[in-house]
């Protein structure tokens, strides 16, 4: 690799929505110099009911956008095609995200001067056994990438003894676009009535994630003058959204679904919550710390990593409804002093910015480019 020359990098997703994963690679690209990466977004186009949302949100950001293979042609077929889009864009690394996407990318990148890597987000302890047999075939492959780049010390754990104290691997902590989150102001229309208690969640509403816990609190709490809202979709949401009418709090519960503008809605709440069974490093939860909005999560590795209790914020035992309920009602009451906010800024601003993790996934790049 000439000195002068940019290392060419192809972040290659999926199908899937513009959750943590996908958003997190936009952090990426977006913090990674100009002057020394010259960045392309690809994503495995094998859903026909996916309007490819990665590929949208790169193109919107001026990014170089590669939608690989089509929908009803087969896996090799599809692993062809990325083949030949890494040689003739002449692609340095391939920087891979999620099973099917890391073994696409090392079968393409094979014969090819192109690197490998594989950063996994996270890892399912209470999936199907599908899912579970293809993230322990992914973490099988990782041996033959170059380099495999877990987010958070509970990833790398996850991972095999030799592999862990491997030359290839290379933990960088995950990091949040403080820009982002800054520049966006909050959403008009929900932040008319300041006098009312706004207590959010932004996530998948899938079993990990235990929203129940969180509805189950919100019902035990007496706190009438209050709104639950819940923002993102998921296979769970019918069965939820039955529940809060059970709790009898249908009508102070808003289901949102998806939302692109996630950032504008976190900063009308008065609280952000996830009470989450497993995590990586969560990014919603950096976000509502940039932003100065209190925040409680369940006590669990990834959580911690961020939220010390009584410093930057509140934990309580997971699946603990009624702990949960009592921190609510806490903050309603003004107990909760607000220099929690500030030193959660100050965490993120220190440790958990895009801008060192990029910097760091850049002298990886330079790294493998100049072996």
């Amino acid at each position: 690799m000439k000195s002068n020359a940019k290392i060419r990098v192809m972040q290659l997703g999926t199908s899937g929505p513009l959750y943590g994963a996908e958003r997190w690679i936009m952090a990426l690209v977006k913090n990674l110099s100009p002057q020394m990466v010259e960045s392309y977004v690809a994503a495995i186009d094998d859903d026909a009911s996916s309007t490819l949302p990665l590929l949208g949100a790169a193109q919107e950001a001026g990014f170089q956008i590669m939608k690989v293979g089509t929908p009803d042609a087969g896996f090799l077929s599809m692993v062809k095609s990325l083949k030949a889009q890494i040689l003739a864009d002449k692609i340095d690394i391939v920087h891979s995200h999620g099973y099917k996407a890391d073994l696409a990318a090392l079968l393409a990148c094979r014969g090819t001067p192109a690197k490998t890597v594989a950063t996994p987000h996270g890892w399912s302890r209470n999936a199907g056994w599908k899912l579970k047999l293809y993230e322990w075939m992914d973490r099988q492959i990782f041996r033959f990438f170059d380099a495999v780049v877990p987010l958070s010390d509970d990833l790398l754990a996850g991972l095999s003894p030799g592999l862990r104290q491997s030359k290839q691997m290379h933990l960088i902590c995950n990091g949040v676009d403080i820009s982002e989150v800054d520049d966006t102001p909050p959403a008009a229309q929900q932040a008319n009535d300041a006098s009312q208690l706004k207590i959010g969640y932004i996530g998948q509403l899938i079993t990990r994630k235990d929203v129940d816990t969180l509805l189950h609190a919100f019902a035990l709490a007496d706190l009438p003058n209050s709104q639950l809202i819940l923002v993102g979709e998921g296979d769970e949401r019918a069965k939820l959204e039955a529940l809060a009418a059970e709790l009898g709090i249908g009508d102070r519960t808003m289901f949102t679904g998806f939302r692109a503008d996630r950032i504008a809605l976190l900063k009308t709440f008065d609280l952000f919550v996830l009470p989450s069974r497993e995590e990586g490093i969560p990014r919603c939860l950096m976000e509502a710390m940039v932003a100065g909005i209190a925040v409680i999560a369940s006590d669990i590795p990834g959580n911690r990593d961020l939220v010390t209790d009584g410093k930057t914020g509140r934990l309580f035992t997971p699946g603990n409804a009624q702990q949960l309920s009592d921190l609510f009602t806490r903050y309603a009451k003004g107990q909760e002093a607000d220099t929690m906010r500030q030193s959660a800024r100050q965490k993120i601003d220190a440790e958990y910015s895009a801008q060192r993790m990029a910097q760091q996934y850049q002298e990886l790049f330079q790294h493998l480019t100049a072996k």
